[in-house]
């Protein structure tokens, strides 16, 4: 029962009224039962006195005339009421001299003693006072009995003496049915008892009415929405009319829901933002908790593991590759682990297996980063595919060796045409015997100068393949500049673009060493070739100026976007505009070379118009003077 009233406030309300009123009402009952019999007893005390007047102007009348009979004639007809049980007058020392039941006359009272009388004397007064109380009669009827003393009067002196001796000439007692009062009383009670239950129900249903309207609907609907709103429907709300405290509530939660589903919604969209991001990144990316959960990943790294569906998120890392437990960071260098006792970047090369048992080797580059919700730093992982780097990387050396072969193929190809025609029609006429020595002499002439033509191509083809020399040393970019432009002649006319070279005519030099400058050159000139995708013009400019040496790369291609210029230098950044998928190594790479001999690369660009990358070294024919 306890446990039920507890369930619902509407059930505590309802008993806690209930009880308070009918408790109020139990009280309000028993003073009005005690009040109303106070109140019979003080109207029939005064009916009593009344009847007395009337009982003592007979009693003279009587006295006068001495008419005796005329006197219990009155008794007895007093009596007759049915509301009357019994009339007495007792003389003033309690002899019974007239009753309305015959059996009393001559019954003697002890006024200080006896039950009837002590309720109207004391133990040290002998006075009689007018009194109206419940009491038993002589039969042991409940009555109310009427105690009336009649007062000696001057007129009545001569019988009974001064008014100073005998103050009092009899005792009238009038008895009326006290159970009949009180069974009147106590339909009173009941029916100012029904009236109030009435009330009581009344106010209970009105009280229950107004708190269920006003009170427990609103508290249920800010429950139910509560309810929803943490079960997931961010659209709950409560929208109570009125302007009330619990209206007021209401809407003080209808506007911290839509504030908590717009953030909420703000979340879903910046994680979406997030996870966009990060999916664009080629390089798988995780980030892990210090439980070794992982937190987000993106879809590069899903298919490194050999998922099909990238639902990560929650799932130990070491479950992903295969594993029932974290990695033994004694046999592993675990970047969490370390992060964990040093929090600082580290990078490291694991044998990652992927859900699908594939193993691959991969390059992690890992760092903590903060996060307040998770108390404690995050790692996030940048993991590089060691395999697929290197597929990218043949590829591309694969992609510019074919288009240097072509370019070689076609330089050597004329020179050899010539040739073999140089030497069959020396055979023909050898055949025709007609061969003297000035035919041969020019033709081997022509033999000499093509085959000078093919070693001078390879030449330039082993400088490019050599390998860099430890030492720095002066070397010639009028002859670099020239060699390229030859190697990459039939390329450019294959693209449509045409080659200027505006070149000083006093020998441009650097220290360095020429194989990486036939690279940097290289790396330049193709980056050129790839921003004219439907052709355009390539110059070359070279020139000794503020003791500084500069070649200007000036192509009339798609140009690069602003946003874009800061991160051409960046490793595997690649947007070419020839549509084709390069390393992003290029640029790298020639910025390496400049820094490492103390020049300077800088990028202007325009799109639409063109870019131009100019080179600047320290001139070393400046530095001697």
């Amino acid at each position: 029962m306890k446990r039920w009233i507890g369930t619902k406030l509407s059930r505590k309300f309802l008993v806690a009224l209930s009880v308070g009123l009918v408790a109020m009402s139990v009280v309000f009952l028993v003073l009005f039962v005690r009040m109303y019999q106070d109140r019979l007893e003080r109207e029939r005390g005064e009916a009593s006195a009344q009847i007395n007047r009337l009982l003592q102007v007979s009693l003279e009348n009587a006295m006068i005339k001495r008419d005796i009979p005329g006197l219990a004639d009155i008794v007895t007809r007093l009596a007759a009421d049915e509301r009357i049980t019994g009339v007495m007058i007792v003389n003033p020392s309690g002899e019974v001299r007239f009753a309305s039941d015959p059996q009393m006359v001559g019954h003697k009272f002890d006024l200080l003693r006896d039950a009837t009388c002590t309720n109207c004397h004391d133990g040290n007064d002998a006075t009689v006072h007018p009194l109206s109380q419940f009491t038993f009669d002589e039969r042991g009827r409940d009555v109310l009995r009427s105690v009336n003393p009649v007062y000696n009067k001057p007129i009545c002196q001569t019988c009974h003496g001064p008014m100073t001796e005998h103050p009092i000439n009899g005792i009238l007692f009038v008895d009326y049915d006290g159970k009949g009062l009180k069974d009147e009383a106590i339909r009173g009670a009941l029916a100012l008892a029904g009236s109030g239950a009435l009330i009581v129900l009344f106010t209970i249903l009105a009280g229950w009415w107004m708190i269920n309207r006003h009170v427990l609907v609103p508290v249920r609907r800010i429950t139910h929405a509560a309810e929803a709103f943490s079960g997931g429907a961010l659209d709950a709300r409560v929208k109570l009319p009125g302007h009330d405290e619990l209206s007021q509530l209401g809407g003080a939660f209808d506007d911290m829901a839509a504030m908590l589903q717009q953030n909420w919604n703000a979340l879903e969209e910046n994680k979406a933002i997030l996870q966009d991001l990060i999916d664009g990144i080629p390089d798988g990316v995780r980030v892990i908790d210090r439980q070794f959960n992982i937190v987000i990943a993106n879809t590069a790294y899903c298919r490194q593991a050999g998922l099909e569906k990238c639902a990560v998120e929650g799932t130990p890392c070491y479950r992903v590759h295969g594993l029932d437990e974290p990695c033994p960071p004694s046999l592993l260098a675990c970047p969490v682990h370390i992060i964990t006792t040093d929090p600082a970047p580290v990078k490291c090369v694991h044998r990652h297996q992927g859900l699908d048992g594939a193993e691959v080797f991969v390059e992690i580059s890992a760092a903590p980063i903060s996060s307040p919700t998770q108390g404690a730093p995050l790692v996030v992982e940048v993991i590089r595919d060691l395999s697929q780097q290197m597929i990218h990387s043949h590829e591309h050396k694969l992609s510019e060796l074919g288009q240097l072969a072509a370019g070689v193929a076609h330089e050597i190809h004329n020179p050899l045409a010539s040739a073999r025609l140089s030497v069959q029609a020396m055979l023909r006429q050898i055949e025709r015997g007609n061969l003297d020595q000035t035919d041969l002499n020019d033709y081997l002439r022509i033999l000499d100068s093509e085959i000078d033509v093919c070693v001078d191509v390879t030449k330039r083809l082993l400088k490019l393949s050599a390998v860099p020399e430890d030492q720095a040393h002066l070397v010639g970019i009028n002859g670099a500049i020239d060699d390229f432009t030859s190697l990459l002649a039939h390329e450019a006319r294959q693209r449509g673009i045409e080659v200027v070279l505006d070149m000083d005519d006093a020998p441009l030099r650097l220290m360095g060493t020429e194989s990486e400058l036939r690279v940097l050159a290289l790396n330049l000139m193709q980056n050129a070739f790839h921003a004219m995708p439907n052709g355009g013009t390539l110059t070359i400019t070279g020139r000794a100026r503020n003791g500084d040496v500069e070649i200007a790369f000036q192509d009339t291609g798609v140009g690069i976007p602003p946003e874009n210029l800061p991160y051409i230098y960046n490793p595997f950044f690649s947007h070419r505009a020839d549509g084709v998928r390069g390393t992003g190594l290029g640029l790298s790479i020639c910025k390496s070379i400049i820094v490492r001999y103390d020049g300077k690369l800088e990028a202007k660009s325009e799109v639409g118009k063109g870019t131009c990358m100019t080179v600047r070294f320290p001139d070393p024919d400046h530095l001697e003077h």
